[in-house]
């Protein structure tokens, strides 16, 4: 079938790719359950092993899941997913893009969400306790929900 729209105006960015070449320290773990590009992940069953996408208030944050290049992409949503025990990179300490589901500034706080909808996305407030803390984490921009990214940084030891 051929094309029959272009998109001249690209993204400045998809969620889970790093923002720059600085110092980052991105680990490997097996992904537990399904994972997407640019989410919270909480330390999974096996906690030196695996990561997951947080479904309940009690887990201890990871980091965030990085983009790759080497697993499937839906090139129209930007998103990419991490089957059930394939590795996923966990950026802990660095810059990276992320889903949000609400608007944000710079330098507001960081949270992830882990229940009542959108887990593993982030936001700048506790959600009346839908989400936790990111103790070392800050907005780099300002940007909207409907733009559904925003930049964040990270450093977790």
């Amino acid at each position: 079938m051929p094309q029959l729209t272009y998109n001249f105006d690209m993204s400045v960015a998809v969620a889970g790719m790093v923002s720059d070449s600085r110092a980052a320290n991105i680990i490997s773990r097996a992904a537990e359950g399904d994972v997407d590009f640019g989410l919270a992940l909480i330390q999974g069953t096996d906690p030196k092993v695996q990561v997951k996408v947080p479904l309940a208030a009690a887990g201890v944050f990871e980091g965030i899941s990085v983009e790759s290049w080497n697993v499937v992409q839906v090139l129209s949503t930007n998103t990419g997913l991490y089957k059930d025990t394939e590795s996923v990179p966990v950026l802990r300490k660095g810059k990276i893009w992320v889903h949000i589901d609400q608007d944000i500034s710079i330098n507001d706080p960081v949270y992830f969400r882990h229940t009542g909808g959108n887990e593993g996305y982030f936001r700048k407030d506790a959600d009346t306790g839908n989400a936790d803390l990111v103790p070392t984490g800050v907005f780099r921009g300002d940007a909207t929900a409907a733009s559904g990214i925003a930049e964040i940084e990270i450093n977790l030891p």
